[in-house]
């Protein structure tokens, strides 16, 4: 989804990573991964490249992790990189986006307004319609809240 709104609006593309990656096959990712977001885990990231002071919208997607972000993004969040901007938050789910839109607003800080948030259920199928649905999101967020 990040590409695909990237690519949609011209905008550019940083990819949260942990230093340390999670399996991604079998059960273990799930357990491990929702570990990590119940004992609230803030994983080292690998160095961000983007100097966000650059942009006036930032767009912040996750797939949903036991019914929240991904603790990546609670990483980011925490590290004070943003300062009075405007945040759009996507997440991703194959059941349900749980709370993660309500946690990511409460995160942004005094200093930042997120402006929107939506979630997509099964973005790998119909991919187009979920393409076309995202970048109208952004060009809304764009223009509807402007400081």
């Amino acid at each position: 989804m990040a590409e695909a709104i990237a690519q949609g609006i011209g905008g550019d593309l940083e990819r949260i990573v942990p230093q340390k990656e999670i399996a991604s096959k079998g059960f273990g990712k799930f357990f491990w991964g929702g570990s990590q977001v119940i004992m609230g885990k803030t994983p080292d990231i690998q160095p961000i490249k983007s100097n966000f002071e650059d942009y006036d919208l930032i767009v912040v997607g996750t797939p949903v992790w036991a019914g929240t972000y991904a603790p990546a993004i609670k990483t980011l969040l925490s590290l004070g990189l943003f300062k009075n901007k405007k945040l759009a938050f996507f997440c991703t789910h194959e059941g349900g986006p749980g709370k993660a839109i309500e946690k990511f607003q409460a995160a942004v800080g005094d200093n930042n307004i997120c402006v929107d948030g939506i979630d997509f259920l099964n973005d790998k199928k119909d991919v187009l319609q979920h393409r076309e649905a995202a970048i109208e999101w952004v060009n809304k967020c764009q223009t509807e809240n402007k400081r």
